[in-house]
Order: C-alpha cells, then sequence, then structure tokens
C-alpha cells in the first residue's frame, strides 16, 4: 500500500490564444495535508474527491488544486503518473478556468468561464453562476 500526502493550493487556469497557463501558490496551504493510503488510482481518486470536498467546505468559492505526493521513502502506485497525466485523480475539479480573451456573441455577451461540477460559469461582464444557484437552464 501507498502512503500518499494530499495538499490543497490556491491555483488559477488562463486560456489565452498562445495557450494555457496556470499559476499556483505552492507555499500556501488552505487546510492541513491529509495522509492517505491507498492501491488503486480508483481510490485514490475518491479519497481526492473527498479531500476537495472538505476544502471547498473549509474555503467556499475558492479556486485550489489537489497536489497528490508520495510520503517520504513511499513509492507511487503503479499507474499513478499515467492517471496524473489523463487528471483521472480528480485534482483539477475545483480549479476555475478563465478564458483571457472570450468571444463575443451577436446577440450578447461572452464565455468567460465554463464552470464545471465544482466551477462558477461565468459571462463576460456579469458575476459568476455557482453550481446549485443559477437557474436549471444554465
Amino acid at each position: 500500500m501507498a502512503v500518499l500526502i494530499l495538499q490543497a493550493t490556491p491555483a488559477t487556469r488562463i486560456i489565452g490564444k498562445m495557450g494555457a497557463s496556470t499559476s499556483y501558490e505552492i507555499t500556501t496551504h488552505m487546510v492541513p495535508p491529509r495522509q492517505i493510503t491507498a492501491t488503486t488510482m480508483p481510490v485514490i481518486a475518491t479519497q481526492v474527491l473527498t479531500f476537495g470536498r472538505h476544502v471547498a467546505l473549509m474555503c467556499p468559492r475558492r479556486s485550489f488544486m489537489v497536489l497528490v505526493r508520495p510520503a517520504r521513502g513511499q513509492r507511487k502506485p503503479r499507474g499513478f503518473d499515467a492517471a496524473m497525466r489523463a487528471e483521472e485523480l480528480n485534482c483539477v475539479s475545483w480549479l476555475h478556468v478563465t478564458l483571457a480573451h472570450p468571444v463575443p456573441h451577436a446577440d450578447g455577451p461572452g464565455v468567460v468561464s465554463w464552470g464545471g461540477r465544482f466551477t462558477p460559469f461565468c459571462l463576460d461582464g456579469h458575476d459568476p453562476v455557482w453550481p446549485g444557484d443559477g437557474p436549471a437552464f444554465l
């Protein structure tokens, strides 16, 4: 069994014309790190989701990433790096992604942030609409 450390770090991602960039505040911890024990990627993904929900309750409406690393002296479980690259561990579920240059529409403002299960949807020049707060048609 692998012993892993989960850490929530404030972060945001901006998608521009030349690509995407993610800014992190690596030295800032939103809540104390949590140590988990897991053997498979689905178990790790579930525990990351649980930890992320805890962080979201403690720091509502904040953008963050969950960093997963092996504890000192531990090895990563088989398939860990591939799962991280494929974003299968739910580490970016709370990361707010913003378009640097929203494309305006003929009948209204453009989309600045598409949102997700835990992140807000936002139109250019408007307040964000958080999951569960807005009308069902959004």
